[in-house]
């Protein structure tokens, strides 16, 4: 299994540009980190029209930046794991 991980550092206007950066590099799960929420549906799509179709994100409540995942099979949630926040 190839896993392919970026931090895409929440920018929303490159979206396009950074999918294509990503077909060049086919993998067979792609985990991005930093994805905003405001460009969420961009990512979606492009990942979409690169052959993920199945994409699970996680937005943090109050929080601006999501961690998406896409594959090409289908994923389901298994569970959601809560963290205390001790800062």
């Amino acid at each position: 299994m190839r896993v392919l991980t970026w931090n895409v550092q929440g920018r929303v206007r490159s979206v396009a540009e950074q999918a294509r950066a990503l077909a060049g590099n086919p993998a067979d799960v792609v985990a991005l980190q930093e994805v905003r929420a405001s460009a969420h549906d961009a990512w979606r799509r492009e990942l979409a029209a690169l052959g993920y179709p199945h994409v699970l994100a996680t937005l943090p409540p109050g929080g601006e930046n999501e961690i998406a995942l896409s594959r090409r099979l289908t994923m389901t949630w298994l569970s959601r794991l809560s963290w205390p926040n001790t800062r």
